[in-house]
């Protein structure tokens, strides 16, 4: 026969502890609300002496910032999916780039940063040739 389990009784915080909670919650809030406030207003105050025409060109160069990240995204996804829909749908595929992929995770992104910038230094034109403005 099979015995009924025994239930604990759940412990409650008490009120202390609830008050001291809501008392943090709201500490915490408005140190977040007055440090957003303080990053508005100081960002008010830095556009003040920004005249039209260097705000006109920031936002051109936000925009076009904008677009590159966007192209490299859709390019990027468009060679991307359809090989990882390919090596997830064959095992074969999967056998040889798994290893591969492993490898490739291990090496930090920030190791590559010497390699990529060799590369864009033997294009030359130096670091400008994606200036749009």
């Amino acid at each position: 026969m099979m015995r009924a389990a025994r239930r604990r009784p759940s412990v409650q915080p008490g009120r202390g502890a609830v008050r001291l909670r809501q008392a943090l919650r709201i500490v915490l809030g408005g140190a977040v609300v007055i440090a957003i406030g303080y990053g508005v207003f100081q960002a008010l105050a830095t556009l003040q002496g920004v005249n039209r025409a260097e705000l006109w060109m920031t936002l051109q160069a936000a925009g076009a910032t904008f677009l590159r990240v966007w192209t490299a995204l859709i390019l990027g996804s468009l060679w991307t999916i359809p090989v990882g829909v390919a090596i997830g749908f064959s095992p074969r595929l999967s056998r040889i780039a798994q290893p591969l992929a492993q490898i490739a995770a291990s090496v930090p992104a920030t190791a590559l940063f010497p390699v990529v910038l060799m590369a864009l230094i033997s294009l030359g034109g130096g670091l400008k040739w994606a200036r749009c403005c």
